[in-house]
């Protein structure tokens, strides 16, 4: 009797315990997970769809994400709200955070700085440690594994999967060696699905090509790896219960400077996509609110200090070799190469022949970081005697893009000159002016004190850049302006000079202009100019 009333209890607690897991069970939303596809500066779109996802009360309690997919990704589970990613794009500058490789080992951009300056962003948490679950997708180089880290540096597994083989190299993580994760899995839908997402809404941001030319080695070479990624896409959305796809499949990888752009599309790929995926999450719920909310993130004061902070981090990374060249084919006319970085740290080493008086320049230069550069070379020329030495000094961008630039030197024609330069003082999309103000003093002819101004305007006939070979970004302009110099006690000379030029940027991140143009000088003499202006890497 005494063993059947223990039964009976037991039963009965069994049926308790049930009910109430049963009931539990029955209570608990939805897990919605949000995967994010990679895309270069397409994958900025994603910013824009979590604003949508916020207005319309569509919950993210698992976040995937490969390549841009990953870093948006860590950014969100790391707390920042959209208008904090916003201005982290504002304020970025991707040519200070990737360096070029030379020789190139393992890739060819090094992406140690941008670790670094994502580290900081990240607060130096761990994966685990994040506010919202979060997996980058990452590849194994000598397997072809794909892993879903769910452990160890955030910002090391983030810089692991947007490292696109052969352009980056790849990252080392426990003594294995990994590379982007879209390689294997660009949508790992598949990833939310085993991390217990039970609403999965997958992010495609594809690319395809406006017209096909099958003469066109680089498009068939494209074509052919888009079908091969596509075809793990197909594989790993099955289990998606929405597939988003923005409208900027013919938009380039590297059009960094469109990230408004990019957003808008991205918001308005959430509202097209919204139904659907409030479907789906009442599938699973039917008495689910969908309530709008936003990420509280940080103040504008916190992040300016944060944003400082990362960029501050990731100047210390010693720099790599990096070559500058230099042409001007106006007078002094001259052509030069610098080295700086690798065993020499912040220190740079140059050489400059001046055409006009067959001169030959040496210099070595020291790089601060946050502060500037000041160099200081020996020179000969054919026109005196004897070797001078030169001074510069020119400080990192201030007040937009303003420098201060100074220089000395014993011999030649200005004896010192102390002068402000800003490209595009004032900017829109078709026109930029741009001013230079200088004062100095010279020997030659004779001692003389003088004055410069120097406005210059570009006028854009395309509104941003296009893409050429998947390699760089053009974008041509007129330019036209005049330099007038006042000596003081005595007469105002003008320059008048104008052409044709284009902003280059390769890969999308590494600023150089191209000028060719003609110049007329207050002698009335009329000279050829071309001038590549800029191209550190």
């Amino acid at each position: 009797m005494k063993r059947r009333s223990l039964l009976i209890t037991a039963l009965c607690a069994v049926v308790v315990l049930f009910t109430v897991a049963n009931l539990a069970l029955a209570a608990a939303p939805p897990k919605v997970g949000l995967v994010l596809g990679g895309g270069a500066a397409r994958g900025f779109s994603h910013i824009g769809l979590i604003k949508a996802l916020e207005e319309q009360g569509i919950p993210i309690d698992i976040l995937v994400g490969t390549s841009m997919g990953s870093i948006v990704a860590s950014l969100y589970a790391a707390g920042y709200s959209v208008e904090n990613m916003e201005m982290l794009i504002a304020s970025l500058d991707l040519s200070q955070l990737v360096q070029i490789l030379i020789p190139p080992q393992g890739g060819i951009v090094d992406t140690t700085r941008f670790e670094r300056y994502l580290d900081v962003l990240l607060h130096g948490q761990s994966i685990s440690e994040l506010g919202i679950p979060f997996y980058p997708v990452i590849t194994e180089l000598l397997t072809g594994e794909e892993v879903a880290l769910g452990q160890g540096s955030a910002a090391t597994g983030v810089r692991a999967s947007m490292s696109i083989p052969g352009l980056f190299p790849p990252v080392e993580i426990q003594g294995k060696y990994y590379v982007d994760g879209g390689m294997k899995n660009a949508v790992p839908a598949n990833v939310a699905e085993d991390k217990g997402a039970d609403v999965i809404i997958a992010v495609d941001v594809k690319k395809e090509l406006p017209e096909v030319d099958f003469n066109n080695i680089l498009n068939n070479v494209q074509l052919t790896m888009w079908f091969m990624i596509d075809g793990y896409v197909q594989l790993n959305t099955e289990g998606a219960d929405v597939i988003i796809v923005p409208e900027v499949k013919f938009d380039s990888y590297m059009d960094f400077q469109r990230a408004d752009y990019f957003i808008e599309q991205g918001y308005a790929s959430g509202l097209a996509y919204m139904e659907e995926i409030k479907r789906a999450i009442l599938a699973e719920d039917p008495d689910f609110q969908f309530v709008p909310y936003e990420q509280e993130g940080f103040s504008d004061e916190e992040m300016l200090k944060i944003i400082t902070a990362a960029k501050q981090a990731a100047a210390q990374v010693k720099p790599r070799f990096s070559i500058k060249p230099g042409l001007e084919l106006e007078s002094p006319y001259g052509i030069g190469l610098e080295v700086s970085g690798g065993p020499l740290g912040w220190l740079s080493a140059g050489y400059r022949y001046w055409l006009g008086d067959r001169g030959h320049e040496g210099y070595v230069g020291l790089t601060q970081p946050g502060v500037g550069k000041i160099s200081l070379g020996l020179r000969t020329s054919s026109t005196w005697d004897g070797i001078g030495y030169r001074l510069q000094a020119e400080s990192v961008p201030f007040w937009g893009s303003t420098t201060l630039k100074a220089s000395y030197q014993t011999k030649g024609e200005d004896w010192w000159k102390v002068s402000l330069h800003n490209p595009k003082l004032l900017a829109s999309t078709s026109l930029a002016l741009g001013l230079d103000v200088g004062a100095g003093q010279r020997r030659l002819p004779a001692q003389e004190s003088f004055v410069q101004v120097a406005p210059l305007a570009r006028i854009y006939p395309t509104s941003g850049f296009t893409p050429v070979a998947e390699a760089a970004l053009v974008r041509p302009y007129f330019f036209a302006g005049v330099d007038i110099e006042h000596t003081l006690g005595a007469d105002t000379a003008f320059d008048v000079h104008g052409g044709i030029g284009s902003e280059v940027r390769l890969f999308g991140l590494y600023p150089i202009d191209v000028q060719a143009g003609l110049k007329r000088a207050h002698t009335q003499e009329l000279e050829f100019r071309f001038a590549v202006i800029g191209g550190r890497f």
